[in-house]
């Protein structure tokens, strides 16, 4: 039997409701970008294990399911949070200097 690539399904918490009623207002504006979305750049000094830090944020998201929640509108309107199994760490590296 196939395993699903779904953990969990649930309702929203009234606070993902709230950000879940902004996303949507903001995507109907043209050009205004959706406040609660931010992305995480992080710059070190000295020497780094790269691949150990990656494995180690792929393990925080593989142990704290809630970090892996998306949320999903319904076709019939409301929205639903979905856990997924499995979550791959987008990763981006660079070197400056």
């Amino acid at each position: 039997m196939k395993q699903s690539r779904i953990e969990d399904v649930m309702p929203l918490t009234p606070m993902q409701e709230g950000l879940f009623f902004h996303h949507l207002l903001s995507e109907s504006q043209d050009g205004v970008s959706d406040v609660y979305v931010a992305q995480l750049v992080i710059g070190l000094e000295g020497p780094v294990d790269a691949e150990l830090l990656r494995k180690s944020a792929g393990e925080l998201l593989r142990r704290h399911p809630h970090l892996r929640v998306g949320i999903r509108q319904r076709r019939r309107g409301g929205a639903v949070q979905v856990v997924p199994r499995d979550v791959v760490v987008d990763w981006w590296e660079c070197e400056v200097g």
